[in-house]
């Protein structure tokens, strides 16, 4: 008995052991993972760890119970209170109202009504240990913000850590490691747990209402998020240093898309099939398919489709109704096999072409929209300008409605049905549609190419602007009036143009005669931009180069506020009239050490009221734009301003591949729109988004197509699934995939060329170059004989060049 005892206890400890032989090993491997480099880790263990998805346990504070109402003391299982500050909010019980909590029925209330400058903390909730891996982690949460002051308030200082949210960071023996991290791109170490940085930024908060923000410690292109790679665990800390009140609810921890290839996000749609109605751009907001529609039944001089127009239908209509019959007419069969007819256009619903259609199209206001308008959806577009809907009624399944409250919409609506038309069949593809953009103005800009003009007429941005070289003034007077004749006297879009005002003595003499043209090249909006004065958006006169302007800050603010007046005068709100200032990013207002900030709000303040401010963000590049920023831009300048985005894709840029070649797989050859953008930018009759890019190059307009998706479809916008779309619209699916593989294979070549050239030269890296090159050179060649001639195969040949020159520096090494 006993001998068989000992050969349990034998046993036992050699599989345990065993076991922690197996832990030990496995934690060797973990060392080598970095969140600079998170493609190292196994694909497998990045995938698990993005499915688990919200890491905190009673994120909503939901569970739990109390103890003593008179002593406030509680439990909440996950979270353990820091200080005595700190109240459980329930609004089941009577004394609490629904505005104590963002979600639910319970949140964390903090209260503090004055504070010890010498306290490191501050009281809060401090959330259990979190096991994580090398990566990163996204932090998100839902906060309300009351009579929040400096908890150094006699040094007059902006509020810093008053608002104290950290993630605290432990090693594997739960050790809590230091939170000083270096930035790579400027060689600088800042406090990587502290991350609460947009509210830092405020003198004080009165009030800010509920919002969802997210946790930030720094701004691209340092990549926020990224755990350090000794750490195993984290705890969540939500707390306050300074005295007023603080609500948090709705906590969530999670694993991001960023921990994976642009080619590894898309293995999710790898094997799926897009119908028509997947690959409309941008999708619209309801999309219900009702079959398909033969456009032609070869029955002699019948069976023709048809469209209906009013005789005295808007030019945008008559311009949609052309473009539509030109559509069908390429779609028309052979007609030496059949002799049915291309499509006609026609203004009066009787007669015998219009009674033998095979398929009749009635396009906005006409006899027969008219007739049934009871019965038309127009209920579920009301107060949108732009909306419109594709229907048709039950009992009349052969006649297709395209309407919408005004003809603009009608013209998108014959563009996204024009979408449905399947040339290879001939077939139209009905559906019943609603849809109208989240955003109210969308500006681009244009080279003097009536194609590129065409391109982002038909992709739905309204305000068009000429992109004007260093050298140039004001665009050409024939262009200028080309694109108001285009604009069809600005209903199809608002011409545009985008002036740069120096300080005195500059270009003001020169700039005055573009807006004082003649009355048919007047341009309709009017974009003044101030940032010429810095060599960079976020410099702010602090690089040596940069001088204070002749006439000091002041008498430049004045120079300013005296030319948009003007303006406004002048064109007595004829024009819409956009100001990106000289301090148009956060950072700018920032590190002007208040200057900015006064000057921003005198500025709005003295010019007429209707001038919107254009805003780039908290950096000139952001990736990431958080409502808390937004509250603080708001709160500085007294205005909600429209967004100006100077890059849709900062993957791309430079700074950041040289600071993270491990992570140079994320970027883009297309340069699709990726920024995360506050909600509310979209919301409001008057909200708007002005990109810097033009369609001057095949990559540009599929980068411009995903943007128009997300100005649409700015709530349920996904980057990497509008990218496929453009590409399987354009290119069709297996070129599309070509594409990505390219995409993959081009920058994992050039993470071995950063990872070469900023650490020691690894046999392993020299290997995986080797593989990468050959993948580009073997897509390519297959690429040219699907691609060949067309523009987008010879911007793809640049970058086989830029992997040969890669390649060879490698090898140097």
């Amino acid at each position: 008995m006993n001998q068989g005892r000992l050969s349990l206890l034998f046993v036992l400890s050699l599989l345990l052991a065993t076991a922690c032989t197996r832990e030990d090993k496995a934690t060797i491997n973990k060392a080598v993972w970095s969140s600079r480099d998170p493609f190292n880790i196994p694909y497998k263990r990045r995938d698990n760890e993005k499915k688990t998805g919200n890491l905190v346990l009673n994120s909503s504070f939901e569970r739990g119970r109390y103890f003593n109402d008179r002593l406030n003391t509680f439990e909440l299982p996950g979270w353990t209170e820091k200080g005595n500050f700190t109240r459980w909010v329930d609004t089941l019980r009577s004394t609490e109202g629904p505005d104590q909590v963002s979600h639910g029925s319970h949140a964390i209330r903090i209260d503090r009504p004055r504070v010890d400058e010498v306290e490191e903390e501050g009281a809060g909730m401090l959330s259990d240990f979190i096991k994580v891996i090398a990566g990163n982690y996204r932090l998100e949460y839902s906060i309300r913000l009351s009579q929040i002051h400096p908890y150094k308030e006699r040094w007059g200082s902006r509020l810093e850590e008053a608002v104290n949210i950290r993630i605290q960071y432990y090693n594997k023996n739960k050790i809590r490691i230091g939170a000083a991290t270096i930035n790579p791109v400027n060689g600088r170490g800042f406090d990587n747990e502290f991350k609460a940085m947009p509210f830092a930024l405020f003198w004080q908060i009165d009030s800010l209402g509920w919002m969802r923000v997210r946790g930030i410690s720094n701004k691209f292109p340092y990549f926020d998020g990224d755990i350090p790679d000794e750490a195993r665990y984290i705890r969540l800390f939500f707390g306050l240093k300074g005295p007023g009140t603080m609500w948090v609810d709705e906590v969530r921890f999670e694993f991001t898309r960023h921990n994976f290839t642009l080619y590894e996000r898309l293995q999710n749609w790898k094997d799926s099939t897009f119908s028509p109605y997947d690959l409309l751009i941008p999708r619209p907001k309801q999309v219900h398919p009702a079959g398909a529609h033969a456009l032609f039944n070869g029955k002699g001089t019948s069976g023709q489709p048809v469209i209906l127009i009013a005789p005295d239908a808007r030019a945008v209509v008559k311009e949609a109704a052309e473009k539509l019959r030109s559509k069908i007419n390429e779609m028309a069969p052979d007609p030496q096999q059949t002799a049915a007819p291309a499509a006609i256009i026609l203004t009066d619903a009787r007669g015998q072409k219009f009674q033998e259609a095979s398929l009749v199209f009635s396009l906005g206001e006409n006899i027969l929209s008219r007739k049934y308008r009871s019965l038309l959806p127009y209920d579920s577009i009301p107060g949108k300008s732009e909306g419109y809907f594709i229907y048709s009624l039950e009992d009349q399944p052969n006649t297709v409605f395209v309407a919408g409250n005004r003809s603009i919409g009608t013209y998108y609506g014959i563009t996204t049905l024009m979408q449905l038309l399947d040339s290879g069949k001939p077939v139209y593809h009905h559906a019943r549609i609603i849809d109208y953009p989240d955003y109210t103005r969308r500006g681009a800009y244009c080279s003097e190419d009536l194609q590129n003009l065409d391109f982002l007429v038909q992709h739905r941005f309204n305000r068009i602007y000429p992109k004007i070289s260093e050298d140039q003034t004001s665009p050409s007077r024939s262009f200028t009036r080309n694109l108001g004749r285009q604009s069809l006297d600005g209903s199809l879009f608002i011409p545009g143009l985008s002036l740069t005002l120096y300080p005195s003595g500059g270009s003001e003499d020169a700039c005055s005669p573009a807006i004082r043209e003649p009355e048919d090249v007047r341009p309709g909006s009017l974009v003044l931009r101030m940032d010429g004065l810095f060599s960079h958006p976020d410099s702010c006169g602090r690089h040596s180069d940069e001088k204070t302007p002749p006439n000091g800050y002041t008498g430049m603010l004045e120079d300013q506020i005296e030319r948009i007046r003007s303006l406004v005068s002048e064109f007595e709100g004829r024009m819409e009239i956009f100001c990106l200032p000289a301090w148009n990013t956060s950072q700018c207002m920032i590190r002007s050490h208040g200057k900015g900030e006064i000057l921003m709000k005198e500025l709005f303040r003295r010019i007429p009221s209707g001038v919107d401010l254009l805003w780039s963000g908290p950096v000139a590049y952001p990736l990431r734009v958080d409502a808390s920023e937004l509250a603080y831009v708001e709160k500085a300048t007294g205005e909600k301003p429209v967004f100006y985005c100077r890059d849709m894709n900062p993957f791309t840029r430079k700074d950041f591949l040289r600071a993270y070649p491990g992570k140079a797989r994320m970027s883009s050859l297309f340069d699709h729109f990726i920024l995360e953008l506050p909600p509310s930018l979209a919301s409001g009759y008057n909200s708007g988004l002005l990109t810097q890019a033009a369609p001057d190059s095949a990559l540009a307009r599929v980068g411009l197509q995903t943007l128009s998706e997300y100005l649409w479809n700015a709530r349920s916008y996904n980057p990497d699934l509008a990218l496929l779309k453009v590409l399987i619209s354009r290119y069709g699916q297996d070129v599309a995939w070509e594409l990505i593989r390219l995409n993959e294979a081009y920058f994992g070549l050039y993470e071995m060329y950063g990872k070469i050239r900023s650490r020691e030269t690894r046999i392993k890296y020299v290997r995986s170059a080797e593989d990468f090159k050959e993948q580009v050179d073997a897509i390519m060649e297959r690429l040219q004989s699907d691609l060949q001639g067309s523009q987008l195969y010879r911007e793809l040949t640049y970058y086989k060049l830029q992997s040969n020159h890669y390649m060879d520096s490698i090898k140097s090494h």
